[in-house]
């Protein structure tokens, strides 16, 4: 499987071979690393590379997008698919009707970056959402107008809650 992966807005090309059960080659820009990898419990992995543990929390986005939480480390990775993102270039990151952007996983609202009748592109930082120590720019899901914001800074969220809808 090949994916694109981005951390701290930098890209890298990654190819993921799966061994056996538990064992996986993954090549990222062309330096290949040995990993073994065991699920924990749902979206919950233990990774072992270079006799080094690692507990990474994955949640898979709409439309292809991954992302994936180091706890050890704290730094954010998010990955898709390179044909999602042809696919999400020719349409223009366009999504019809109302699009809502959710929390990926339980959180504090540290801040909110837009108000309600602002013009935003995709992808535009919306708010930051604090999640096991890290803070996360949450992105537009669509390019469109903010139609309503759900959530104030200092609230805390559950996965899958709507924070803000974009029309």
């Amino acid at each position: 499987m090949e994916l694109i992966g981005t951390i701290d807005q930098k890209e890298y090309q990654l190819k993921v071979e799966q061994v056996n059960e538990k064992h996986f080659r993954i090549e990222i820009d062309g330096v290949v690393h040995e990993v073994d990898c065991t699920e924990v419990m749902p979206d919950l992995y233990s990774l072992l590379h270079d006799e080094h543990s690692y507990d990474v929390h994955v949640h898979r986005g709409k439309q292809g997008h991954i992302e994936t939480h180091f706890y050890d480390d704290s730094f954010h990775v998010e990955m898709i698919d390179p044909m999602q993102r042809i696919l999400d270039q020719a349409m223009g990151g366009a999504v019809k009707g109302p699009a809502a952007l959710e929390a990926a996983m339980p959180g504090l609202v540290q801040r909110i970056l837009v108000k309600e009748g602002d013009e935003v592109a995709m992808d535009q930082g919306l708010l930051v959402l604090v999640a096991m120590k890290m803070e996360n720019e949450l992105g537009s899901p669509k390019a469109g107008v903010v139609k309503e914001i759900r959530v104030k800074e200092g609230d805390n969220v559950e996965s899958g809650a709507v924070l803000i809808t974009i029309e």
